[in-house]
């Protein structure tokens, strides 16, 4: 299960030398953010994950970090009103429309206050975004490979960032060997 906060760079070329390694393995790819990759995990619908790394797991949920990180940015359509200011604060950002990732496993902790409109994944984000509904929270590579220069990041401080991913997987039902091999890979150490 991987995340749109894991560049896909990373995971191409280990999927290539996965599938040489474990060629009639059955494998499929879930796309899912933050809780809902926990919730898919504890459902045993998926073996591993690749998630922004969460302040606390369930005790059910092992976590090892990866060293590749992700740059989140605050972008906005080219032709927005903020894409023209020099530098934009938190208080222009309050009263204009958020777009921000919201999962189907819905926490209430960490939700945006104010004028939002949500989607579950970031691609989607990106396409509203680009559409001009408001400003979002996006990986930049992201941006960059799906954006085609309609989106501008913003001069906000304390932006960009840089987030740490982890690889999580269940205890109760671990992955066997195909998937530890993919998680050593990932991680560089496991077990």
């Amino acid at each position: 299960m991987l995340s749109d906060t894991y560049q896909p760079t990373h995971h191409e070329n280990l999927l290539r030398r996965f599938e040489q390694r474990y060629p009639d393995i059955e494998f499929e790819c879930l796309i899912a953010e933050d809780a809902d990759v926990i919730d898919l995990l504890q459902l045993r619908r998926a073996h591993i994950g690749v998630v922004e790394v969460q302040h606390s797991y369930p005790p059910d949920i092992a976590a090892r970090r990866l060293s590749a990180q992700t740059e989140m940015a605050i972008f906005v359509q080219a032709d927005h009103p903020l894409a023209k200011l020099p530098q934009v604060h938190r208080e222009q950002l309050a009263t204009t429309r958020q777009l921000c990732l919201n999962t189907y496993n819905r926490t209430e902790r960490n939700q945006p206050q104010g004028l939002m409109w949500s989607a579950p994944s970031y691609l989607m984000l990106l396409e509203m975004a680009e559409q001009g509904f408001g400003w979002a929270i996006l990986p930049r590579w992201l941006v960059e490979q799906y954006s085609r220069r309609k989106l501008v990041s913003l001069p906000t401080i304390g932006w960009p960032k840089m987030i740490s991913i982890d690889a999580v997987w269940s205890k109760k039902s671990p992955p066997g060997p195909a998937g530890y091999w993919l998680l050593e890979q990932l991680t560089g150490e496991i077990r």
